[in-house]
């Protein structure tokens, strides 16, 4: 399991790109028309499929080479790796706990319409607390809040040291939040990724210039794939 990050800085980029969300269940059905059904991947796998336009391959620009390169060092689809979405990538001042003054460790989560999901890679620059400028990777977030809306006197702001990131996602005080202190974090988070494929192909269209037509990256908010 890697956690090197996905290049997806790469231009040349082109729309449309599916994204597809799947689950897994079995349904059995009588003669009656009565159904049973039997959940098997209560986390659901996303899917993403990227299209590149244009790969330069030249002495000074090795967008090919980048590309290429990354998806060997991962043996196709055996390694996994780190990705960002722009669209599903963020939070800003997002509630994930309530302390109850005995609990140390809290799971940093996010939601999605009534959806809430473990995130198990936050990046490890996230803050913890109410932000009012937040930094979230180059964009700068300003005013987060709706204008004249204020951080309820509930809301716990930790000393100084007095948390740390444990692996897949555990924020761990050094004192337990009060009781019903709410918690809040600022900051990006990765899906656990790998290829869908183990081929990667490119086509030269022009000299020096290729392109890519399809591309599947199979995500999870959580270290399982």
């Amino acid at each position: 399991m890697s956690d090197a990050i996905f290049p997806s800085n790469l231009p040349g980029i082109t729309w449309d790109i599916p994204r597809a969300v799947s689950f897994k269940t079995n349904v059995f059905e009588a003669l009656s028309g009565a159904e049973r059904r039997i959940r098997h991947r209560p986390i659901p796998k996303h899917r993403i499929d990227l299209s590149y336009e244009v790969l330069r391959e030249r002495a000074n620009l090795t967008e090919l080479q980048t590309l290429r390169g990354f998806f060997m060092s991962r043996n196709g689809s055996f390694d996994s790796f780190l990705f960002h979405d722009p669209y599903d990538g963020q939070v800003t001042n997002y509630q994930f706990g309530i302390g109850d003054g005995s609990t140390t460790q809290f799971q940093l989560t996010r939601t999605i319409g009534t959806r809430t999901d473990v995130i198990h890679n936050p990046e490890a620059t996230m803050a913890i607390g109410f932000e009012w400028f937040p930094t979230i990777g180059s964009d700068a977030q300003f005013w987060p809040q709706p204008f004249g809306s204020w951080p309820a006197s509930d809301v716990y702001t930790p000393p100084v040291g007095g948390w740390s990131l444990l692996p897949n996602g555990v924020i761990q005080f050094a004192t337990a939040p009060p009781a019903g202190q709410r918690l809040l974090w600022t900051g990006r988070y990765y899906y656990r990724a790998r290829f869908a494929d183990d081929t990667f192909t490119a086509t030269e269209f022009m000299s020096h210039l290729f392109s890519n037509s399809k591309l599947g990256i199979v995500l999870s908010l959580q270290n399982i794939l």
